[in-house]
């Protein structure tokens, strides 16, 4: 569960968000603040992983309140305007998200989320093998690198493919390749 708190001076924007946090279920909302000095001290004195944060505000700006918090919480800026997104790639924003919000667009951005938050889980590697979150539950599975007859892209997911068997997992093909053993796998591509 990804618990989201939001930061926005306009009553608005923070329904729509609240609206798309309660169709994703993998997202929990802890709260939402209108002030952005009162905003930060909940933050930082809650356990919060994603801030979905404005930029333009009154009290104190989003630029600032995102270099405020510490780097554990992930930062995804929702704002209408587009002349800090260079900025807020600096301060290591997850996305720049601009308003009006789509909810196709909130999805990827919770999609990078995501994938952010597997890859940081899944640093356990070893030369013989790695352990994977399967889509299934999100249970963590070891999988030996020498049982590994191909991988497979699926969109969000990756297939092991073992044999008769294939094992699932929430992680993108890209990530999965640069955590492969060179010598022993290479990507190729199917035209057909």
């Amino acid at each position: 569960m990804i618990k989201c708190f939001v930061i926005d001076d306009e009553q608005p924007a923070i329904k729509v968000i609240e609206n798309y946090i309660k169709r994703i279920p993998i997202l929990q909302l802890v709260g939402v603040e209108t002030n952005p000095i009162k905003g930060l001290e909940i933050v930082k004195t809650t356990q919060i992983d994603l801030l979905f944060l404005d930029i333009q505000m009154d009290e104190m700006s989003g630029i600032d309140v995102a270099a405020s918090l510490n780097e554990t919480i992930k930062v995804i800026f929702c704002t209408a305007y587009s002349e800090f997104a260079v900025m807020s790639y600096e301060l290591n924003a997850i996305d720049y998200l601009m308003k009006p919000i789509s909810f196709a667009r909130f999805t990827k951005a919770i999609q990078r989320v995501s994938a952010e938050e597997s890859a940081g889980k899944q640093k356990d590697i070893d030369d013989d093998y790695i352990f994977v979150r399967t889509e299934h539950k999100g249970k963590m599975v070891k999988i030996d690198f020498r049982d590994i007859d191909y991988i497979e892209g699926r969109s969000n997911y990756i297939a092991f493919h073992m044999g008769a068997k294939y094992i699932l997992a929430h992680i993108s093909l890209r990530e999965m390749e640069e955590r492969l053993p060179t010598s022993s796998f290479m990507r190729s591509i199917n035209l057909t």
